[in-house]
């Protein structure tokens, strides 16, 4: 799903069939083909703590290497970030879901972002497989935050240009960013239709 989500944004890797459901082991390294609009070495690709391993396998199957960053924390608890490479001037894609530890990794996904606007990227794209405190959308007494809101504008302020999540729980979060900041809410049923369709199965049951 993200690996096809790449492809659309970068012309350049083109004629890539992407596989459904790969394995994390034995990945395809498929090797991407020159275009009229840039070459591989323009594909900048991070992983954050909580998207290891899903950006091991979108690199794989684009077939490009991901981009080198440091995230460390502290015996204190504060987070280090330094990105290895060189991005000025590239569009840098960071992976990293905000599920459990869902502080640290919003924290650390803004911090990256910070990190890559001083080093002069020229887009900052997150892609984030679960939005943290995306089921608080509204107060529901007086005196609380709208939290989903405040994620939003944390990671705006940081200079974040395109978030890219799937299956938000209220839609509506995507009212939260401005339209300088645009929000691309995929679905899986597509792919979820594809996975059983494959199989062949008669008759399934589908249970949520």
């Amino acid at each position: 799903l993200f690996a096809s989500a790449f492809r659309a944004r970068a012309p350049f890797i083109c004629s890539v069939d992407v596989p459904s459901f790969p394995s994390s082991q034995n990945l395809p390294s498929v090797p991407p083909r020159i275009g009229m609009y840039g070459n591989p070495s323009d594909v900048c690709i991070l992983a954050g703590s909580g998207g290891d391993h899903l950006t091991e396998e979108v690199c794989g199957l684009l077939g490009v290497p991901s981009t080198s960053c440091t995230h460390k924390k502290s015996d204190g608890g504060e987070f280090h970030i330094a990105i290895n490479e060189s991005i000025r001037g590239r569009d840098a894609h960071i992976i990293q879901s905000t599920c459990h530890p869902v502080n640290d990794n919003i924290i650390e996904l803004s911090l990256i972002v910070s990190a890559l606007r001083r080093a002069s990227a020229e887009r900052v794209i997150a892609v984030v497989p679960y939005y943290g405190y995306g089921r608080q959308t509204r107060k529901m007494r007086s005196r609380e935050p709208i939290s989903a809101a405040d994620v939003a504008t944390i990671l705006e302020d940081q200079g974040l240009d395109q978030i890219i999540t799937v299956d938000l729980q209220h839609g509506q979060i995507a009212g939260f960013f401005s339209p300088r900041c645009s929000l691309d809410n995929l679905s899986v049923i597509p792919a979820v239709a594809r996975f059983f369709w494959k199989r062949g199965l008669r008759d399934p049951v589908v249970r949520t």
